[in-house]
């Protein structure tokens, strides 16, 4: 397996893009995330996913507010017609329950976000960070 030591990244494997692990705080809690920052041509981390992981890392706290308070904003919204009857009984609208932050996506375009496992749904749900907050389906990122 190829790996690099990226000058912002560290240490990165390659599987389907770039790869490694790290531990943030985010939701009020130390997640272990996969890091994956996404390459076509000639398999090049971009200077501008280099800054965009920057960007995470500087603004750490206020983008696990901001994801917070959006996914908790999805699951009012949603909760009635899509959610809820998808979940076992007694199920509540705990975030931290209901979804789990799981990988960090650096894409080319200045486009970055987080994939979630979620109770309602197998294929679980994205957190498009930049270019702005938006929550839905992993093809969102993918």
């Amino acid at each position: 397996m190829e790996t690099i030591n990226d000058i912002v990244f560290g240490e990165m494997s390659y599987n389907h893009g770039w790869v490694n692990r790290k531990k943030f705080k985010f939701w009020g809690k130390i997640i272990e995330f996969k890091i994956k920052v996404v390459t076509y041509e000639e398999n090049m981390i971009l200077d501008s996913q280099r800054k965009d992981y920057q960007y995470f890392e500087a603004n750490l706290e206020d983008i696990s507010n901001g994801t917070y308070d959006a996914v908790k904003q999805y699951i009012e919204d949603y909760w009635d017609e899509y959610i809820k009857p998808d979940l076992p009984h007694r199920v509540n609208k705990d975030v931290n329950e209901l979804v789990k932050p799981k990988t960090i996506i650096f894409d080319e375009g200045n486009v970055f976000g987080i994939l979630c496992d979620c109770l309602w749904d197998e294929h679980g749900i994205a957190i498009q960070v930049l270019p702005e907050i938006e929550i839905g389906p992993q093809d969102v990122l993918l």
